[in-house]
């Protein structure tokens, strides 16, 4: 009697139920470049995400650009005027001080006081350029604002850049698995022509 048959142990050896196939090992490299495929495919999504976020940055931010532009102007402007408004009623007031002290007389006192009383009504225009003013800081914030979502449309891209990487070091290490379970089967068939 041989050794094999006084151990019990069949001629032939059978494969334990764990036993991987050439066949088990063919489908598993199949699922693993289909996982490939689909992170890929997920990369590429991920990449034109990104490249949509920052073009809508690069919107926001020109947006923004002109609004802040014409904010400063407007602010400018308004400076101005108040300055010519201000040089204008000083300058009428002091002529007419300098008369009366010149003069001393009832009728320069009158134009003082004229001049002064002229010098106040010019406040309203004054008082539009405060509220001139008040629009200009809406549009400030208005700039704040896009500027603010600006920088969240780059963190976002950021982000889906960051995805992107990933799934594509993902989508290397599905490959390099399907390889091997390739390379596992070649050599599980090898071992079963022998």
């Amino acid at each position: 009697m041989d050794e094999a048959a006084a151990n019990n142990w069949p001629h032939r050896r059978t494969r334990p139920a764990w036993w991987i196939s050439a066949a088990d090992r063919d489908r598993e490299a199949d699922r693993a470049d289909e996982a490939a495929r689909l992170r890929d495919q997920a990369a590429e999504e991920h990449d034109a995400s990104a490249a949509r976020r920052d073009e809508a940055a690069t919107g926001r931010e020109r947006e923004a650009a002109g609004w802040t532009t014409a904010a400063h102007q407007r602010l400018n402007d308004a400076d101005r005027q108040d300055g010519k408004l201000w040089a204008a009623a000083l300058a009428v007031v002091e002529a007419a001080r300098a008369e009366h002290v010149a003069a001393g007389t009832e009728a320069s006192r009158h134009s003082l006081i004229e001049a002064e009383a002229r010098s106040e009504a010019q406040t309203g225009p004054l008082i539009a350029a405060s509220i001139e003013r008040h629009a200009i800081r809406d549009d400030l914030h208005h700039v704040a604002q896009h500027l603010a979502a600006a920088a969240i449309d780059r963190r976002a891209a950021a982000t889906d850049r960051a995805r992107t990487r990933l799934n594509r070091h993902a989508a290397a290490d599905d490959r390099g698995a399907a390889l091997a379970h390739r390379l596992q089967a070649a050599i599980d068939r090898s071992g079963e022509r022998d």
